[in-house]
């Protein structure tokens, strides 16, 4: 189905690169993996998940100065506070809690309501 999308002959679909870099990552073959997700967010960049996904591998090669500009480049692509607080809950689960703090807030100045409320 790729082959076909590239060639073409089939329309791009959502998710598709995503689903691809997952099972790339797990397989260890990050480069793919890095170039599925980087090709879903080209594609749909109105899309979070490629975004988060990727942060994750960042995470796993301990490429951890390029996290915060990919997530600010997700809020940017897609403004508003549901991007806000996917990149807080991000850098919340690799352990910026610092970072994720600051996502939340600017999420809640734009009427977002804070977790468990």
């Amino acid at each position: 189905m790729r082959a076909r999308i590239a060639a073409g002959e089939l329309e791009p679909l959502a998710t598709l690169e995503v689903t691809a870099g997952d099972a790339l990552a797990r397989l260890g073959r990050g480069a793919e993996a890095e170039a599925a997700f980087r090709s879903e967010i080209q594609r749909f960049p109105g899309g979070t998940e490629a975004y988060a996904r990727l942060a994750l591998l960042l995470a796993s090669q301990r490429r951890f100065d390029e996290i915060q500009p990919l997530l600010d480049g997700m809020v940017a692509a897609i403004p508003g506070p549901r991007s806000l607080l996917l990149a807080g809950q991000v850098m919340e689960d690799l352990g910026n809690l610092q970072d994720a703090r600051g996502y939340r807030a600017r999420a809640q100045a734009l009427g977002a309501r804070p977790a468990g409320s």
